[in-house]
């Protein structure tokens, strides 16, 4: 089915990773870069591909990175762990860094790739623009000039790039994308993501959370409550685990009704997918995914105000900044949740009309 429509939007948004790192920084760090740690042929960063362990995610989009990484990582800030959509197994980790110009990020993924091909990784690089476009499918996107895609075992190559692990080095102006993906993993992904769920799936159970005490940013004032925000990891607090496990039960169950509709063969994927906008275009739902997307603006900007605060070591700041953040993901989990019961109420109705049940 996938995601609803102000995710689309997050594509054209600026990237959010913190300091820029000049030619000079990018080579004196990339050489140290414990790249073995980044990505490896069972996982990264310390998570296992297939496991379901992975952290709830402030932004619920494939690439985001919304994880402070340890200093160690540098030129690279940020991290994020991708899981299957319906599953939840962790196939891909996602890091992103921001160079001074567009020569020292295409520099900075050269001396990457080398890095990896010391390793024993077979490299793809890219050549022109028309190459990479040719290449391109609906579920891969080729390596543009410049950039490279690693692969383990060695000697495979492109969309269908065997059973390994792929390592996509790309670019967007000075920024680069570093991401490790499973690609067994990620094929599971991609066909959950279009709803097509194995047979004899059970309907998703809503999760047992408590609503966990909403963060007071008036805690930052105290030291010692700061250093337990931080110590617990922020993107992990427990009211972001409830908030990232309720929207996710929404999305799952509704993709779990459009499943059994699917198999009913009473509807074309066409007709599917008409279900769904109509959903999408009601009153309700598109002043949802409106007061969702200016959420996102302000998501943002505190990522900004995040990555502000720990270049300039204000303990006080980063933890205001993060308290908000914190909030910000609990109201665009309120303001997306009339979208998914707009889906529900349509396939529902449809469901009745054509006399399949969904239990």
């Amino acid at each position: 089915m996938g995601k609803l429509k102000y995710f689309a939007a997050l594509a054209a948004l600026p990237g959010l990773a913190g300091a820029e790192v000049t030619p000079r920084q990018a080579d004196a760090g990339l050489e140290s870069l414990p790249v073995e740690r980044m990505c490896g042929a069972e996982g990264a960063i310390g998570y296992r591909f297939g496991a379901t362990d992975g952290p709830p995610k402030m932004m619920a989009m494939p690439g985001a990175t919304d994880m402070r990484l340890d200093p160690i990582f540098a030129p690279f800030e940020r991290a994020g762990i991708d899981s299957t959509t319906w599953s939840n197994r962790i196939y891909a980790a996602n890091y992103v860094a921001r160079f001074a110009d567009p020569a020292a990020a295409l520099a900075a993924i050269q001396a990457i790739a080398k890095r990896f091909e010391r390793l024993g990784w077979s490299a793809d690089r890219g050549t022109t623009d028309e190459a990479a476009s040719e290449r391109t499918t609906m579920s891969y996107v080729a390596p543009g000039p410049g950039e490279v895609h690693l692969y383990w075992p060695a000697g495979a190559a492109g969309a269908d790039g065997g059973d390994g692990v792929r390592i996509e080095l790309s670019r967007l102006g000075t920024e680069v994308t570093f991401s490790c993906k499973s690609l067994p993993f990620f094929a599971d992904h991609v066909q959950e993501a279009l709803g097509l769920l194995p047979d004899g799936i059970p309907r998703p159970s809503a999760p047992l959370l408590p609503l966990p005490a909403r963060p007071d940013s008036r805690l930052c004032a105290d030291p010692a409550r700061r250093a337990e925000l931080f110590a617990s990891r922020p993107e992990d607090s427990e009211l972001m685990r409830y908030v990232v496990q309720r929207t996710k039960f929404r999305e799952r169950l509704v993709t779990w009704k459009m499943d059994r509709l699917r198999k009913s063969g009473k509807l074309s994927d066409a007709q599917m997918m008409k279900l769904v906008m109509s959903g999408l275009d009601s009153p309700a739902a598109a002043k949802g995914g409106q007061a969702a997307l200016d959420l996102l603006g302000d998501m943002l900007g505190q990522l900004d105000a995040v990555a502000a605060a720990g270049r300039a070591k204000d303990e006080a700041a980063s933890c205001r900044a993060v308290v908000a953040l914190i909030e910000l993901t609990e109201k665009i989990g309120v303001a997306v949740d009339p979208q998914w019961t707009a889906i529900e109420t349509a396939v529902d109705k449809e469901a009745a009309r054509l006399g399949i049940r969904l239990d």
